[in-house]
């Protein structure tokens, strides 16, 4: 009898834990409690049962207890699918923009975030296989819109948040013991862009046009939680295509995502800025808490990682009409086909202070160079009304030259409108109000805007959507 007690006290005791667990992550104890004292009630062997038990054959009683734990198990299960709440070992999220589908690939041991055919892999089993291979336990559990992998010392909770981004939350139950936190990470198809803290400001020519327009220098503007992040940038694609089958590939900016600068908060929320490294060449990516905060925590402590599925730069850049720029790497120019041409440009940003207009245009670059390059046809006018950050579109029809390579430029803005950007790349520079014949590189800098142009092939006219990336926050399949 007192082995039936104990595993009875033991398969309690187990869903116990895995009701603490969910109850953790729903913030609905008492509903959860109540629904599964319910079927404790049905399913579990009460104190009349066991009184009952007492008075039969062992036999019969082993296959009672038997009975009562198969029935148990199937219960718990009923109750957690009903749910959307299952044990699992391979889950998916998905985030979808106007541009591409981003997905999140989520096993026991290693997430796998997905932007077109570019991935990044970032391995848990620092974390967690050394709890594996001491027997202790390792538990993944699907919530709908996150997965929590849970061990004894640590959980990894990855989910969605509103805005569409993944939240990697890593919890620390008591003090980990060290400030250092390596994971080893697989990546393919993707350049990592560190974003400085320090703001690299305007050339002097630049600067002195602000000054000689408005009175004062509004430098470039870039968030705390963009300090010491990283944009994350398809190595070799930009710029959308209609391809001659109808095909449509879009590739916008180039941008895959983001890696946010990451905070750690412990239960009394004091809370402070960690550090990310990202080394492609050693294979790791290295999270440092400070010390100071991890000794003084109350515990639990919350390290948060978190990736923007964006397609946009995270920094602001307040733009005059006291120059023009362009995206000139290899990465972003275009080389035309016969009967290629372009058929719209789109801008994000927004207003300042009133509606304004930009100028877009793309400008041959012999040589490989923009510098000395020309203009491919008049500029073309967007009218940015929106006092939200939103990409802007005109459709345009301009006829390419074949073998020619082209750069997107954006210039000549009515007055001061705000652009976005990340530290990658290089752009070229060009001092003065409107988009020139011939451009004359001035300076450059390490800027990418958040423009980008649509290239169609000949015959490409009726598009066949594909390669679409559209956002829907949260969905796991």
């Amino acid at each position: 009898m007192n082995d039936e007690h104990t595993l009875l006290a033991r398969i309690d005791e187990r869903v116990g834990g895995i009701i603490e667990r969910l109850d953790k992550q729903n913030g609905n104890v008492a509903k959860l409690q109540g629904q599964v004292n319910n079927h404790e009630t049905r399913l579990a062997v009460d104190e009349d049962n066991i009184e009952d038990l007492r008075k039969r054959p062992s036999a019969t009683r082993a296959i009672i207890v038997f009975g009562a734990i198969i029935s148990f198990l199937l219960g718990l299960f009923t109750y957690v699918s009903a749910r959307g709440q299952t044990v699992i070992d391979v889950n998916t999220l998905t985030f979808r923009d106007d541009i591409k589908t981003s997905t999140v690939e989520i096993a026991e041991q290693t997430f796998k975030v997905k932007a077109w055919d570019a991935e990044m892999s970032i391995g848990l089993s620092s974390e967690l296989t050394p709890l594996s291979v001491t027997g202790r336990s390792v538990t993944t559990v699907n919530l709908k819109d996150r997965v929590l992998i849970s061990a004894e010392e640590c959980s990894h909770d990855i989910y969605a948040i509103n805005d569409g981004a993944l939240e990697w939350s890593i919890i620390y139950k008591e003090h980990p013991g060290k400030n250092v936190f390596t994971y080893p990470i697989e990546t393919n198809g993707l350049e990592f862009w560190y974003q400085p803290h320090e703001v690299v400001p305007d050339s002097p020519e630049v600067i002195a046009a602000f000054m000689e327009q408005f009175g004062e220098y509004i430098p470039p503007y870039r968030p705390d939680s963009v300090k010491g992040s990283y944009a994350v940038y398809h190595a070799t694609k930009y710029n959308n295509h209609i391809r001659a089958d109808g095909t449509e590939e879009n590739y916008g900016t180039g941008k895959a995502f983001h890696i946010y600068r990451p905070k750690a908060w412990d239960s009394k929320a004091d809370t402070v800025w960690c550090e990310i490294k990202v080394d492609v060449k050693a294979g790791t990516l290295v999270l440092t808490v400070p010390q100071v905060f991890l000794d003084k925590a109350k515990y639990p402590v919350t390290i948060d990682p978190t990736f923007g599925y964006t397609g946009v730069g995270a920094s602001n850049v307040t733009i005059s009409n006291s120059y023009c720029a362009a995206n000139v790497d290899d990465v972003q120019t275009y080389t035309a086909s016969t009967g290629d041409n372009i058929t719209n440009f789109h801008w994000y940003g927004k207003q300042y202070s009133a509606s304004r207009n930009i100028d877009m245009a793309i400008y041959s670059m012999p040589g490989g160079t923009i510098d000395g390059g020309s203009r491919l046809a008049a500029a073309a006018t967007i009218v940015v009304t929106a006092t939200e950050e939103q990409w802007t579109v005109i459709d345009v029809d301009q006829d390419l030259v074949n073998a020619v390579k082209y750069a997107v430029v954006h210039g000549r803005p009515s007055g001061t409108i705000v652009g976005k950007y990340d530290a990658a790349g290089t752009d070229s520079r060009y001092t003065g109000y409107t988009l020139p014949d011939t451009w004359t590189e001035a300076s450059t800098q390490t800027r990418r805007y958040s423009f980008y142009a649509t290239y169609t092939e000949a015959g490409g006219d009726e598009v066949i959507p594909s390669r679409r990336r559209k956002l829907l926050i949260g969905e796991i399949r």
